[in-house]
Formats: structure tokens, sequence, C-alpha cells
């Protein structure tokens, strides 16, 4: 018997040894580092580069990616001052147009002379491009600096000068209707319910874009536009009455620093009389630094600016207006209903935000 236990003592020692060695074993295997494939980095969205540019250059791997990334970033709203590292080589790749992007980014950073220089030695080099690709901040900066090469566009620069000193329009009609101003955004929530007869009491009723207001329409739209915010490129919407409204306004990525040809339109409305203005630039900054809006829509631009005068948007009756309900880089209109929606970077959760900022006290979707 006493045998017995003393093999089985020694049979029992033998396994735990065992258990103890197998136990080491898997505690090493936990700790010892397992090799993986490197993490694939995140493609950033088109927001994160508008908003943060500087990370895209630095990540350029030569001067044409990094000619075609400040240029790309700046077409879509990225602050020109963080644009600013433009090189020679850069500027030898460009194409003549390119060469004027870069100018009239110079310009919009206050960087005159370098601006100014650039582009008449651009339009030197190329006669033919003055009568192609202008953009009115540039030829207005060309007018003082180098006058030679716009002499022959001296009623251009007569109204972009005229538009440069014109008063604030947008603020003045504002201010004097307080209490009165229905801003009607263009999402499909628009027709759930008929408030037209409402929005129409309204002093001031703002639109944008393609709005429609048809006969099918009007009880849910309501008939009136005093305040019409466009693109200053989108030619569908000349088929209105651009005469018909108390103003024009030209929205857009600072349309006049960045829009090129944005000029025939400022022209042509000069010329026929119609009260137009272009949103301030420092509108886009706010919403960039307030709410990290890289690339906004029209209908926030508005209401931030509506905001920036009245302080407050409590007495503006809005209307048209959810963010939510739009796809991601998408924009659905009530007047587009059964057709492919149209494709914009716009960041509309974050839009949806802002506006419950702006709005705390709610709004009408």
């Amino acid at each position: 018997m006493a045998l017995i236990g003393k093999k089985q003592k020694m049979k029992h020692t033998t396994r735990t040894k065992k258990s103890q060695k197998e136990s080491i074993g898997e505690a090493a295997a936990l700790t010892e580092p397992t090799a993986s494939k490197p993490a694939v980095p995140r493609k950033r969205t088109l927001i994160e580069r508008i908003i943060d540019p500087q990370r895209e250059l630095r990540a350029a791997v030569d001067d044409e990616t990094r000619l075609a990334r400040v240029l790309f970033i700046w077409s879509k709203g990225a602050h020109a001052g963080q644009l600013l590292e433009i090189t020679p080589k850069m500027i030898e790749l460009a194409t003549p147009h390119q060469r004027l992007q870069l100018a009239a980014i110079l310009v919009e950073a206050g960087k005159l002379t370098d601006a100014t220089y650039l582009a008449a030695k651009t339009y030197r080099n190329t006669p033919d491009l003055l009568s192609q690709v202008r953009y009115p901040a540039l030829t207005l900066a060309l007018s003082k600096m180098q006058p030679d090469i716009v002499a022959d566009l001296e009623k251009e620069v007569e109204v972009l000068e005229r538009y440069v000193q014109a008063r604030d329009v947008f603020r003045d009609l504002i201010l004097a209707n307080k209490g009165s101003i229905a801003a009607v955004g263009n999402s499909p929530v628009l027709l759930e319910d008929e408030k037209g007869s409402e929005i129409d009491k309204h002093n001031i009723v703002i639109r944008f874009n393609n709005f429609q207001t048809g006969p099918k329409l009007r009880l849910s739209t309501g008939s009136k536009t005093t305040i019409w915010f466009r693109m200053p490129h989108l030619y569908s919407n000349w088929r209105r009455d651009r005469g018909g409204f108390d103003l024009t306004v030209l929205a857009g990525q600072g349309a006049f620093y960045r829009t090129h040809n944005a000029q025939d339109v400022m022209v042509d409305c000069d010329m026929r009389g119609v009260p137009y203005q272009i949103i301030p630039h420092a509108v886009y900054n706010a919403l960039r630094q307030d709410h990290g809006i890289g690339a906004p829509s029209k209908g926030i631009l508005c209401l931030k600016w509506l905001h920036e005068i009245l302080g407050s948007l409590e007495e503006v009756s809005i209307h048209g207006f959810k963010m939510v309900d739009q796809g991601p880089a998408e924009t659905n209109h009530y007047f587009d209903q059964g057709h492919p929606a149209s494709k914009h970077p716009h960041d509309w959760e974050n839009e949806y935000r802002a506006l419950s900022a702006l709005a705390p006290n709610g709004f009408l979707s």
C-alpha cells in the first residue's frame, strides 16, 4: 500500500510540473509580440481635408502632387492662409490657368505683391487668357498694382470698385424688417405642412438656388421671395427674373476671390440695376471656427449670417430645413422628388448640430 501511494504521488508531481510548464508557455505566448499586418490608414473625408489642409500637403510626395492638392482643397473651401507654401517648382509645373489660381490664393491671403506679379507675368505670356479666365479680387488688385494688364477692362473694374464700396444691403434689409423674416430651405420636409400663406405674410422671404413655388406647391411653399441666395456659376438659375427680388446674394466659397468669371454675374446685375451682394468671407470663417463646417450649404450660411446680424434666430421663421434627411455627400430637394440626389460635399449631420446650436429653442422643420 505504501509503494502504491508513493507511485501515485510521483505521477501527481509529474503532472503538476507538466501543467506548470504548459501554463508558463501559454503566458509567454500571450506576452510575445505577434506579427501583424500594418494598419491601413483611414482615408480622410473631404470635410477633414478642407478644415486641416496642412496635413494633406505635408503628405504630398512631390511638388506636382502638392500643386494638385493645393488647388483642389482651395476650390472646395480651405482657408487660403493655410495654402501659402507655394514653391517656384509648383509655379513652373502649373498651367497658365493654374498659375492664375495660385495668384488668386495669394490675393485672398493678402499677398498682393506676389499675386499681381505672378498674374501679370502669366497674362503677358498668354495674352488670350485674359478674355477667358479672371477672378474679381485678382482683377481689382491688378488694376491697382499692374494697371496696364487690365487697361481694357475699365468698365469691369468700375463695377468691382462699386461693389467693394457698397453698403451691406443684406444687413440693412434684415435690420429694417426684424421680426418679419422667413428663411425657406429646399428640404423635402417643406411639403409635409401647408405653411405657404404663413410664409408669405413675412416682409422678408429668403429662398435658395433652384427653389420652386409653382401653383401645385404653393400651399406648402408659399409664392413670395424677396431675397434669393444663389450660386454664381449655376446658370440654370438664369431662368428667373432677377429683377423680381429686393436682393440677389451670390454664394459659393468666397465668390469674389475664388469663382473665376464671377465678374460676369456682377457686371450683369450692375448693368440691369439688380441689387446684389456676395456672402462675406467672415461668415465662412465663422462656420469653420465655431462649428467645424468646411463646405457649408447655402442654407446654413444664410442662417449663420442672420445669427451674426441679429444675435439670435428667435425672430426668424425657419421652414424647409432638416439636414438629417440628406444622404452622405448628397442633396435632396422638395422639387427633385423622383430624381437622383445631386452630389455635394455637405456635412449634413454637422450642419444639423450647428443649426440646433444657433436655434436652441427649436426650428420649424
